[in-house]
C-alpha cells in the first residue's frame, strides 16, 4: 500500500486533484490523480470519502486496469461497511456491463451470492424467519447452480422447523 500521509498532506493533495479534475475534466491525468486520491483515504480507512471516488471510477474507466481495481475497491468497501444489498446490486451490475472475462464474471457471482447469503442470515438473525425462508427459495431459484443452492435449501427446512417450534 502507498505510506500513510499526513492529514496535512492529504488536504493538500485532495485540494490539488479538486483543481486538476475542474479544470480538466477530461484531462489525460484525471483516473491517475483521482485513484491516487481514493488510495490515500482507503489506506487511512476514510471510506466514506474512497467510496464515491473508486464507484466513479469504476464506472467511467470500466475497460483499463486502474477501473476494474477502483471497482474492486468499492466492492471492499462495501464488504466492509456490511452492505450487503448493495454489494448484490453492484456486483450484479458489473457482470452486466459490457464483456466481462469468465474469471473475473465468476467471481462477482461468488460476491452476490456471500452477499446475498449474509443479508438473508442477518433477517434470520433479527428474528425475521418467513422473509428469511422466502429469501432463500428466491435464490435456490435464480442461482439453481451455485454451490449455496442446497445451503440455502437445507436452511429453508431448517427454518420450517425453527417456525414449527416456536409454535
Amino acid at each position: 500500500g502507498v505510506a500513510k500521509w499526513s492529514d496535512n498532506d492529504e488536504k493538500q493533495f485532495a485540494k490539488l486533484v479538486s483543481q486538476y479534475s475542474t479544470h480538466h475534466p477530461k484531462g489525460q491525468f484525471i483516473l491517475d490523480v483521482q485513484f491516487k486520491l481514493g488510495l490515500i483515504y482507503y489506506d487511512k480507512s476514510k471510506y466514506k470519502e474512497a467510496a464515491p471516488i473508486f464507484y466513479s471510477l469504476g464506472n467511467q474507466f470500466s475497460k483499463v486496469e486502474k477501473g476494474v481495481k477502483s471497482q474492486d475497491l468499492y466492492l471492499d468497501i462495501l464488504n466492509h461497511n456490511k452492505d450487503y444489498i448493495l454489494l448484490q446490486t453492484y456486483s450484479k451490475q458489473l457482470m452486466s456491463v459490457g464483456k466481462v472475462d469468465e474469471q473475473r464474471k465468476d467471481k462477482l457471482q461468488n460476491i452476490y451470492e456471500q452477499a446475498y447469503f449474509l443479508e438473508v442470515q442477518t433477517q434470520e438473525d433479527a428474528g425475521k424467519i418467513r422473509e428469511a425462508i422466502v429469501k432463500y427459495k428466491k435464490f435456490v431459484l435464480e442461482n439453481p447452480s451455485s454451490k449455496l443452492a442446497e445451503k440455502a435449501g437445507w436452511n429453508v427446512v431448517q427454518l420450517h422447523f425453527k417456525i414449527v417450534d416456536l409454535k
